[in-house]
């Protein structure tokens, strides 16, 4: 039997995938609407803690330092997927 969350579960790739996706167009979005010239800089981690288990995130950042991580900060409010999905929707 498949476990659904926890380290090994089938759920937190999944849930990786769609964070680090979310994340990535959110940047994008981010340096297409700056005025300010800004592009990208690299990668770094962060070891998210959710109710499907931990799992190391690739969060991307901006040359300028200015992108904000909605999406992240959202999941580590303890947002569920729905909620963070309706916030992005009103974006």
């Amino acid at each position: 039997m498949v476990k659904l969350t926890g380290e090994d579960g089938a759920l937190t790739p999944l849930i990786k995938q769609l964070t680090e996706a979310a994340m990535k167009a959110e940047l994008e979005n981010h340096l297409a609407e700056s005025s300010a010239p800004n592009r990208k800089n690299g990668k770094s981690t962060k070891t998210v803690k959710g109710p499907t288990g931990a799992f190391e995130l690739e969060t991307h950042r901006d040359r300028a330092g200015a992108f904000e991580r909605k999406i992240f900060a959202l999941f580590a409010l303890g947002n569920s997927d729905p909620d963070i999905r309706a916030h992005i929707a009103d974006m």
